[in-house]
């Protein structure tokens, strides 16, 4: 479904103008992604149908179709919402004037915090990753790459300030998230 589409942005106005009130559609994927997580943990991927998602969210099986193309792009939601819980944490914890150490201490604060928050999220989301289709893990893992880009930048301006010593921060970036979930 086209229109459904980004729908993290907010609502757009006849004028063009956005707000952050969520739409009809964005409300509906969220149930459906909080009616889906349960019963995916539990059965599993390929064991849960579109049927039984339908029931426990309260909607038909057309009417889920109204905002999903198909169960895959309900697992990718159920990615997507966790990865930009995750992803905007981390922003909001390092912005501001604040210096790359301490940048560096509230993203790796937040990142952390939210690893706690969604454990059987990320339980689960590691053992279907095998149930994702080749082109919805590389989206899946793009938005994903926003995520560490976010740790590159605090990485790169603490060189720059000199108080981060010169490191390799593409590489760098790309291991904490691994160092985070394991702490």
């Amino acid at each position: 479904n086209e229109d459904c589409k980004d729908a993290s942005k907010g609502t757009e106005h006849a004028d063009g103008e956005k707000t952050n009130v969520p739409s009809t559609t964005e409300l509906r994927r969220a149930q459906i992604i909080a009616a889906a997580f349960p019963l995916i943990s539990k059965k599993g991927f390929a064991q849960t149908s579109v049927r039984e998602i339908a029931q426990a969210v309260g909607m038909s099986v057309p009417a889920i179709y109204k905002y999903v193309s198909n169960k895959d792009e309900i697992l990718e939601l159920i990615y997507k919402d966790y990865i930009l819980q995750t992803e905007t944490s981390v922003a909001v914890a390092a912005g501001g004037t604040l210096a790359a150490e301490e940048k560096l201490r509230n993203a790796l604060a937040a990142s952390m915090a939210q690893l706690d928050k969604h454990q059987s999220k990320i339980r689960m989301m590691y053992r279907e990753t095998r149930s994702l289709q080749p082109e919805v893990r590389d989206r899946v893992k793009k938005q994903g790459q926003q995520y560490i880009d976010l740790f590159q930048e605090i990485l790169e301006e603490g060189i720059e300030s000199g108080a981060f010593r010169d490191v390799d921060t593409k590489l760098v970036s790309s291991l904490i998230p691994q160092i985070t979930e394991v702490w």
